[in-house]
């Protein structure tokens, strides 16, 4: 093992943090649930198409806002505070393009949005305080548009990657739509070696040095230390392994905390991966499903919540978004699916050899 994630451990098993604290946060995992809405505008929501994206707010006033892209160029936003059939949970539908909506990103600062989309057109959005979305400003790329993500703390900059290989960032508040900065991040490979290659659906940081990625056509989801950046070494230091993904936009997705890692599988809908030290490649948690049409379900996108006061979990695949929180005993009767420990889950001991 790493000489540096050891002595953290130990440091961390020291003060206590692997112990009480990590069992309860793991219990709360295991009492998550999803009841479906059962207000009358949810029957808008179910024939929507494939979902691209599903993304909690980042404005920390509004952190409980969900919005979803769909194959129809649909933005779904739903507010996800209070009871699961409160009519302040209610979808609302919003056109916004004519072709089919790849990712979107949500701005830290305002309510605001970015969409990427299939037609090469990206749209700079606004939530207002009733639930309209409002298009401010439109941006043509010259081929599709693959993903998009604000400037940290910026409401205005941001970039985006194109089919094409080209990285281009943006600035709403220049004039006569022009581009701020663009580069080419495209490489030249030979026959021999693209055909070997598989692109990655989804890239995410687990910490300011390691960083987690997946591929679809791949069945392990690989964890890489940036501190290892010498030649010799080509591996990662964990594979996590244990789903089957079918779907080319399939992605990953990791709580506001870093312990908890969700990826969307075809067997039973979807995984949890503890990714604490020391790493553990087996799934921990996964979806109890109740009938063969779930079953049949790839939960493709996800996000967590970042509230920090809350254990908070959306996913979607091909109808409305599904939001799995902690449950209390009397809504566990009206649960449909829950999430329940695997059989490689084991509670973590006071004492661990290393």
């Amino acid at each position: 093992m790493d000489s540096i994630n050891v002595l953290k451990y130990m440091e961390k098993r020291q003060l206590g943090y692997t112990g009480l604290k990590s069992k309860l946060s793991d219990m709360l995992i295991g009492q998550m649930g999803y009841i479906p809405q059962t207000n009358d505008n949810t029957h808008n929501t179910y024939c929507i198409g494939d979902t691209y994206a599903c993304k909690f707010s980042r404005n920390k006033n509004n952190l409980h806002i969900v919005g979803v892209s769909t194959d129809y160029g649909e933005i779904i936003v739903q507010n996800t505070i209070g009871h699961y059939n409160d009519h302040n949970k209610e979808f609302k539908r919003h056109a916004v393009h004519i072709s089919s909506i790849f990712n979107f990103a949500w701005a830290e600062p305002q309510m605001k949005l970015i969409t990427a989309c299939r037609d090469g057109i990206s749209k700079l959005c606004n939530l207002s305080p009733s639930g309209v979305l409002d298009e401010e400003r439109v941006f043509i790329h010259n081929s599709s548009v693959k993903s998009v993500m604000f400037c940290p703390g910026s409401s205005d900059v941001f970039c985006v990657g194109c089919q094409d290989g080209s990285v281009k960032i943006w600035d709403a508040r220049l004039n006569n739509d022009r581009i701020a900065l663009e580069c080419d991040s495209g490489t030249r490979l030979n026959k021999i070696t693209s055909k070997k290659r598989v692109g990655v659906s989804s890239v995410i940081f687990k910490t300011d040095q390691t960083v987690l990625s997946c591929c679809s056509m791949d069945q392990y989801i690989n964890l890489w230390d940036l501190r290892k950046s010498y030649s010799q070494v080509n591996d990662p230091i964990c594979e996590y392994f244990g789903h089957l993904n079918k779907t080319w936009f399939s992605k990953i997705s990791i709580s506001h905390d870093g312990r908890y890692l969700f990826s969307g599988c075809w067997e039973n809908g979807g995984i949890i991966w503890l990714t604490d030290f020391p790493y553990n490649k087996n799934p921990m948690f996964k979806i109890n499903k109740f009938d063969n049409k779930f079953h049949e379900m790839e939960l493709s996108a996800s996000d967590w919540c970042a509230d920090s006061t809350s254990i908070k979990l959306v996913t979607s695949s091909n109808s409305m978004p599904m939001v799995w929180s902690i449950l209390t005993h009397e809504q566990k009767k009206f649960e449909k699916y829950s999430i329940c420990p695997t059989s490689w889950y084991k509670s973590k001991k006071s004492s661990v050899k290393i």
